[in-house]
């Protein structure tokens, strides 16, 4: 099958279910097209489900898209940006770089009638945590969405038994 010109590429490696104590992690290289988005975000929300971490698929992919758009609409650099897909210790981790350290995120208050302004907010409403940070080569600007996979969690009205702790 012949790749668009401007298809997000990945490693060829696969993702396999969650697995307690098991950290996984993909990187996305993403071409400087605003039509990578849309293949981003069904790139992220497939590879959480695949994770075992379905419940998150809908924030990860939202928050994907808002990253990778704010890298594409507000940096100039040449080199494809790098979108990181991590899990590990109960936390999935989304970090997209590019090569501008000058041209940081900042939250705005745009009007009702402003079309653009919104992604921030987006972000900060879907993520535990989120920020940025200046690297050697540019920036990163990431997001952290807590979860609890499925297989810990628990009916919290139920006691769990000895017979179950020890399964």
């Amino acid at each position: 099958m012949d790749r668009w010109e401007h298809e997000p590429t990945e490693p060829d490696n696969s993702a396999s279910q969650a697995v307690p104590g098991i950290s996984y992690s993909r990187a996305l290289s993403v071409p400087r097209v605003l039509r990578a988005v849309g293949p981003v975000r069904r790139w992220v929300g497939e590879t959480v489900t695949a994770w075992g971490l379905g419940k998150a698929a809908e924030s990860a992919e939202q928050i994907a898209g808002e990253l990778t758009t704010n890298a594409l609409v507000h940096t100039h650099g040449q080199p494809p940006i790098t979108l990181l897909l991590m899990y590990a210790a109960g936390t999935v981790r989304l970090e997209v770089r590019d090569d501008d350290s000058v041209n940081l995120p900042a939250r705005k208050n745009p009007a009702p009638t402003d079309e653009r302004g919104r992604g921030l907010i987006i972000i900060e409403s879907l993520a535990d945590r989120w920020g940025t940070r200046v690297t050697g080569v540019g920036k990163s600007v990431w997001a952290e969405l807590d979860v609890t996979p499925p297989f810990l969690a628990t009916d919290a009205s139920r006691p769990i038994t000895s017979k179950e702790g020890m399964a």
